[in-house]
Order: C-alpha cells, then structure tokens, then sequence
C-alpha cells in the first residue's frame, strides 16, 4: 500500500497495488484512507481531485469532531458525513481539551472501542452504509478518514480487505504503517502531556491514542469470528452484501497480478 507525499494531510495510503491471497491486485486510484483533512491546502486538494482521482469523501468523525475540525473544502468532492460512533458512546476525542486532574479517567478503552465497532447496533448500521458507498460503481476514487486515520478509519480499511480476500498479515501492515505516519503526532502529545502533568504513565496513555496497536484490531476481528462464526456471515448478515455484490465488487476493483523480475 502506498503512501502518497501531500504535506498538509498525514497517514494518507492508496491501497492500490496490495495483493489478494488468489495474486490479484486492487486497482490502483480506487480507494484511499487518511486522517482528517481539516488542515488540508488549496494545493493538496486539487491533487487529491485531479491527480489521484478522488471524488467522494466519507467522514466517519462525529458532529462534534466535524465541528472541532472542519474539513478543508475540496471543490467538485461530494462529502458524505457518516459517523460510526455516536457523540455519547465517543466520549473523548482526539480534540477535547487535556484537564490534568482527569486526563486519566477521560482516556477511552481503544480495545472496547474496536470492539465496539463490530458489535454495536448503531455501529453496525453505520459500517453497512459506509460498505453500500464503498461497493458501489464510481468514476473516481473514494476516500474515508476519521481524526487521526487509525481506529475507525483502520477497521473499515481492514474490513475491506478482508472483503477482497487480502492475506491477514498485509492487513495487519497497513494496520500497523499508522504508527510511522503518526510518530511525530504521537510524540508532541507525550511531551504536551508530560510538562502539564509530569505523569509518565499518563503521557503514555495519551501517546497510545496515536498508535495502532495489534491487539485492538485483533479483538474486533475475534468479536466478528465469536457473534457471526466469520466475516462472510458478517459481510452477508450485518453489512448487508450479497455474494453477487462481492463478486461484482471484487470484479471491478481487481486485476491480474503481473509477475515482476529483480
């Protein structure tokens, strides 16, 4: 999966070029993931329309987040907001302000959460509205994001790869690729915390928000295993797709592998 060089978004891959277990490959300029695009430039977004093809955008943040940190505008993109949490089951976000006295007790499970995702009615509805967009014919790439690009955004990516039959261990690689993407993130907030607090365990817990751990996606995928004995009945049952909607996804969206030489 390739990470595309605009400097004013972070952890933004093109999942073109990854490759299924039967060695085909996802097109490339179909399907793209990133943190937000609040801080997105004129500049950027006339590359993410014109150069890499985008021409919807999924925001899977709540209002609140939404309202926080607005996306950069990106003319001709049609954005389609679809929150996968509610603003009651998020609690914090990434954008609440840090209170010393109750930075620990503020801190969300990131486990339950992916747990969560893959288990909770309004979270379930929300991922088959977000799989129905993702599976339908487009002229144009997609792109979904959540704050950060590494929880939501990572089980929705992960999702689709699962769907196309990609090996676990790739799936887990570009789980894991967010913690390149967001090390500076992740260390300016360990820092932040521990000058407010001079609480290491506390600044820890903060840096972790910024770092994809193996074990929460590997709990959401145990939770689809345990409820729905795996992911097909899950695609099938939860998410609404039938397997003529699969084929003529993965129809559309993968190619012959080419064989390359050193």
């Amino acid at each position: 999966m390739k990470e595309l060089p605009l400097q004013s978004v972070v952890n933004l891959r093109d999942f073109g070029a990854t490759q299924t277990k039967d060695r085909k490959t996802v097109k490339i300029g179909l399907f793209l993931r990133s943190a937000a695009l609040n801080r997105l430039s004129k500049k950027d977004a006339a590359a993410l329309r014109d150069k890499y093809g985008v021409c919807t955008v999924i925001d899977l943040r709540t209002q609140t987040e939404r309202e926080q940190k607005p996306d950069a505008a990106i003319p001709g993109v049609e954005t389609i907001h679809i929150p996968i949490f509610s603003e009651a089951v998020m609690g914090v976000t990434h954008e609440r302000e840090i209170d010393r006295r109750q930075i620990l007790s503020m801190l969300p499970d990131l486990k339950e959460l992916n747990v969560k995702m893959v288990a909770d009615p309004y979270c379930i509805d929300r991922l088959r509205r977000i799989f129905h967009l993702i599976t339908e014919p487009r002229d144009g790439a997609i792109l979904w994001h959540c704050t950060a690009g590494k929880d939501r955004c990572g089980i929705v990516s992960a999702l689709l790869l699962t769907l196309l039959d990609v090996p676990s261990e790739t799936i887990l690689t570009d789980y894991l690729a967010t913690n390149a993407a967001l090390k500076r993130t992740a260390d300016r907030y360990y820092a932040l915390v521990l000058l407010m607090t001079r609480d290491k365990k506390a600044a820890g817990q903060v840096r972790d928000l910024y770092r994809a751990d193996e074990t929460c996606i590997r709990a959401a995928f145990d939770a689809i295993n345990k409820q729905y004995c795996g992911t097909e009945t899950f695609f099938h049952d939860s998410l609404g797709l039938s397997d003529a909607r699969i084929v003529d996804f993965r129809n559309r969206v993968l190619t012959e592998s080419e064989i390359l030489s050193e």
